[in-house]
């Protein structure tokens, strides 16, 4: 069977990396709510040392936000952690300090937005494990060390529970795939993936053709029954409608839900749109003809959902 996780060529001193774990201790990572329906986390906690905005209480993987991915005040206080993310030279969307302490457990699940034809990885460095640690990715156990820099194909179900007497505690990179990224990998590893999607970089608008993407449409409740909702804004996932809206903002495109700015947009080319804060698989698309907008959809790995335009959009 192939596998789903790789050790890659780069290393870490692990005296270091505890090192700067404890230059960040005053920043006194607290344990997060229990997931209950259903559960998923219990007993865990983490610190972001790149996150939306740059905010370090920031425990999560990123959330539909106006401004991007940013690195926080931890890199300057732990600068062993800024020599880490700089060994990455790549773009980042979360990297967190994750920790999971006795009796703790991440239960099984899949993080469907990750992976080479999704453009988004999942790196590991752990800092500290034990032998308590039960961590399994797809149906590979793992025993990751200290200092070790891994991959995982974390859109497989995977878990963690520390059955030990010590906290767990990973460095976890999400990071786009560019040619230094593919090129840590064994070729014959990237050979098997679905797919490589490296990064691509935004383009540059002049204020008069943002202009022609401006435009009403609604958005449907109904994107709470798919994987999507997660990675959306928590109201797009309610059983009604929104009306949303593409506007101009000072020198960018900006999404708005009833009328409250949410998403700053990203021009890729070819009437797309990268969204601050969503993973990369998922792009706006508004089509345009004869210099006005005449649909508007989210491009998915799931496929294209349309947003009806509002009738003043046609007109």
């Amino acid at each position: 069977m192939a596998r789903v996780t790789t050790k890659l060529p780069l290393t870490y001193e692990p005296a270091k990396l505890l090192q700067a774990l404890e230059q960040i201790s005053r920043f006194q990572i607290r344990e997060e709510p229990t997931y209950s329906d259903p559960p998923i986390h219990a007993r865990w906690g983490g610190a972001s040392l790149h996150s939306i905005g740059g905010r370090w209480n920031d425990a999560s993987p990123g959330e539909p936000a106006l401004v991007g991915f940013q690195e926080t005040e931890l890199t300057q206080v732990a600068p062993y952690f800024k020599q880490v993310l700089d060994s990455l030279p790549c773009p980042k969307h979360s990297v967190r300090i994750s920790v999971i302490w006795p009796n703790g457990r991440i239960n099984p699940h899949s993080d469907w937005f990750l992976g080479f034809d999704k453009g988004l990885i999942r790196l590991h460095i752990p800092i500290t494990t034990n032998p308590g640690v039960e961590f399994v990715v797809g149906d590979e156990p793992c025993r990751w060390q200290p200092g070790e820099l891994w991959y995982g194909d974390f859109s497989l179900t995977h878990h963690v529970a520390n059955q030990g007497p010590v906290p767990r505690v990973h460095l976890i990179a999400d990071v786009c795939l560019n040619d230094f990224i593919v090129g840590l990998f064994p070729p014959e590893f990237v050979a098997r993936q679905p797919g490589v999607a490296k990064h691509q970089e935004a383009i540059t608008l002049p204020r008069s053709e943002l202009g022609t993407y401006a435009c009403r449409f609604t958005v449907s409740g109904s994107l709470g029954d798919t994987p999507l909702a997660e990675n959306l804004p928590l109201e797009w996932g309610l059983k009604r409608d929104f009306d949303g809206e593409v506007r101009v903002a000072g020198d960018r495109l900006v999404m708005a839900i009833n009328g409250q700015d949410l998403i700053g947009l990203e021009p890729l080319g070819q009437d797309a749109f990268r969204m601050f804060g969503v993973p990369p698989a998922i792009l706006l698309v508004l089509q345009r003809e004869q210099g006005r907008v005449v649909s508007v959809s989210l491009k998915t790995p799931l496929g294209q959902l349309p947003f009806p335009l509002a009738s003043d959009s046609r007109a």
